[in-house]
C-alpha cells in the first residue's frame, strides 16, 4: 500500500474555494489560480470570463484531487496569481500588488485617498460629532445628534499608543475581538510572506504617520471603501470601513 502524499497547503483540506462548474466535471482543465489576501480565499478557475450562475465553493481537497499538478501552487502567496496556457503546462506567477515597500505604501496612499473622497463627498466623513464602535458586530457609528447616522462595518486594524509611543496590531491585541478584526490577521501573514516587518511585527516603535500608513495598506489590501481614526485619551484606534450607509433613526 502506497502512502499518499503528505499535505502541502498552509490551509485546511476542507477550506472552502471557489471554481466553476465545467472543472467539477472535467470538461476544462484549471487554467488561473488567484489566492486573496483580503480574505483568504482561494479561486481555481479556467481563464475565462466568469459565469457567476457557474461558480460553486468546494473543499480544497476536491479541486487538488482533480488536478494533482496544483500542489505546486501550494506556496502561492497571498495577493498573488498563477496562470497556465494549458493541462500540465507550466505556471506562471504574478503578483497583484507592488513587491517593494515604497510602491506598496504609494499604492495604498492613492487607493485609501479615492475611498476617503466618496466617504467625504456621498457621507460627510469629516462632519460628524461623534463615533461609537461595537467590536460584537465589528460597525462603526458616526452621529451629530440628529435622526441620521453613519453606519459602517468595520475592522479594527491597530492603535497607536501615545504613551508607550508604539503601534500594535489588532491581531496580536487580545482586547479587540475576532469579530472586530475579522481579516486583518491575514496582513501578518503577507508582510512575512513579502518580508515586509512592519506588516509582520506586532508592536514597534510608531508615531501617527505610521499609524496611518499601516491602515492605509490595510486599506488597499482589505479592501476596504475607506478608514477611519477614532482618538482616544492615551492614542487612537485606526480602522478600515465598509458598506457605509445613511441611517434615519426614530
Amino acid at each position: 500500500m502506497t502512502d499518499s502524499p503528505p499535505w502541502p497547503f498552509d490551509d485546511p483540506e476542507d477550506l472552502g474555494v471557489f471554481t466553476v462548474s465545467p472543472v467539477l466535471s472535467g470538461a476544462k482543465p484549471i487554467l488561473e489560480v488567484s489566492h486573496d489576501v483580503s480574505d483568504g480565499t482561494w479561486q481555481f478557475l479556467t481563464g475565462e470570463r466568469l459565469d457567476l450562475s457557474q461558480a460553486k465553493l468546494v473543499c480544497l481537497t476536491e479541486v487538488v484531487a482533480l488536478d494533482p499538478s496544483l500542489r505546486e501552487l501550494a506556496d502561492l502567496p497571498l495577493g498573488s496569481s498563477a496562470t497556465r496556457t494549458g493541462r500540465g503546462k507550466p505556471w506562471t506567477r504574478t503578483t497583484t500588488y507592488p513587491t517593494d515597500w515604497s510602491e506598496l505604501l504609494q499604492a495604498a496612499y492613492a487607493y485609501t485617498e479615492t475611498q476617503q473622497a466618496r466617504l467625504r463627498n456621498e457621507f460627510s466623513l469629516l462632519s460628524w460629532q461623534r463615533y461609537d464602535y461595537h467590536q460584537e458586530g465589528g460597525i462603526l457609528v458616526l452621529s451629530s445628534g440628529t435622526p441620521e447616522r453613519l453606519v459602517t462595518q468595520m475592522q479594527i486594524v491597530g492603535s497607536h499608543s501615545t504613551n508607550s509611543g508604539t503601534w500594535l496590531w489588532a491581531w496580536d491585541n487580545p482586547h479587540i475581538l475576532g469579530e472586530a478584526s475579522r481579516y486583518v490577521h491575514l496582513l501578518q501573514k503577507f508582510g512575512e510572506q513579502q518580508q515586509h516587518v512592519k506588516l509582520s511585527t506586532p508592536q514597534w516603535e510608531a508615531d501617527e504617520v505610521d499609524g496611518w500608513e499601516m491602515t492605509a495598506v490595510a486599506c488597499l489590501l482589505l479592501g476596504g471603501e475607506g478608514v477611519y481614526r477614532a482618538p482616544h485619551d492615551t492614542g487612537a484606534v485606526y480602522m478600515v470601513l465598509s458598506k457605509p450607509e445613511l441611517v434615519q433613526t426614530a
